[in-house]
């Protein structure tokens, strides 16, 4: 098997996104910058970082985060500007795994920026096999994302290799929907009459109305805590009347929860058994 996936990332080396725009490869490089944050290995370029947030606002995608990070000084030290960097990519609409975060998390991120199509198979592969479960523990859409794999060490012409790398990356966006939810809060508001609505996005997993929820947040202790709740309502804030996509900013009007019970920082997942 790892024979295969050696011979498979070879002949997947040379893939890129055909007629990348400018758009596209900062949206790549913004996720090359975060895979660096979220997998162990050497630190950032914090310089990088700072032409990445000056190119982006040439294109007027100005965010707070990508100016104070366009701000900073040149040489200064990642561990100084990480906080700043981590709130770049998540204004910038790309979501880094948190410090400690588990398994599904980090197999979500690199399924997120290959379905998206900002990073080439070659240069996740080998973090992926590492993070997904036994083959007998596997979802459909994952078995089908490693059995194009295989295949695509098969294709000799760019025809066949550009359709399977479109395959693998449609099975690989259904792979993230089969994973377990995972909500990013950023904020939380009341409607008069309704009850309490808490925006933010969906990093992983899927969201329907009437699902039991739990929301976790850290104390000030730093010990995790959770409250129950349920899901009334669903909607895109950009595009209402549209079903919830990932990464989409998205308002779940819940049951139980007040507004001021409810920080930034925290996550909804499904209820789990017994709680």
């Amino acid at each position: 098997m790892e024979t295969a996936w050696r011979a498979s990332r070879a002949g997947a080396q040379n893939v890129r996104v055909a007629g990348m725009g400018r758009e596209a490869e900062l949206r790549a490089r913004l996720y090359r910058l975060a895979m660096r944050i979220a997998f162990p290995g050497p630190v950032p370029d914090v310089d990088q970082a700072i032409r990445l947030a000056c190119e982006l606002l040439t294109l007027e995608r100005d965010t707070p985060a990508t100016i104070d990070v366009a701000a900073l000084h040149w040489g200064t030290a990642f561990r100084d500007a990480e906080p700043l960097i981590r709130d770049m990519l998540g204004q910038q609409q790309v979501l880094v795994p948190e410090p400690g975060t588990g398994q599904p998390e980090l197999l979500g991120f690199l399924l997120r920026a290959f379905a998206d199509g900002c990073l080439a198979w070659s240069e996740i592969w080998h973090r992926l096999l590492d993070l997904l479960p036994r083959w007998q523990d596997q979802g459909q859409a994952q078995r089908e994302l490693m059995r194009l794999a295989l295949e695509l060490e098969q294709d000799t012409s760019p025809a066949g290799t550009a359709e399977t790398i479109a395959a693998m990356r449609a099975a690989a966006a259904s792979a993230i929907a089969q994973l377990p939810l995972r909500f990013k809060v950023e904020t939380a508001f009341r409607i008069t009459g309704r009850g309490t609505v808490i925006a933010g996005v969906i990093e992983q997993g899927t969201l329907r109305i009437a699902d039991e929820l739990e929301l976790v947040q850290l104390a000030s202790s730093g010990r995790a805590e959770t409250q129950l709740t349920r899901c009334i309502s669903i909607e895109v804030i950009a595009a209402p009347g549209r079903d919830p996509w990932l990464g989409a900013p998205v308002g779940v009007l819940v049951s139980d929860l007040a507004p001021e019970d409810v920080w930034p920082g925290g996550w909804l997942r499904h209820r789990r058994p017994g709680n």
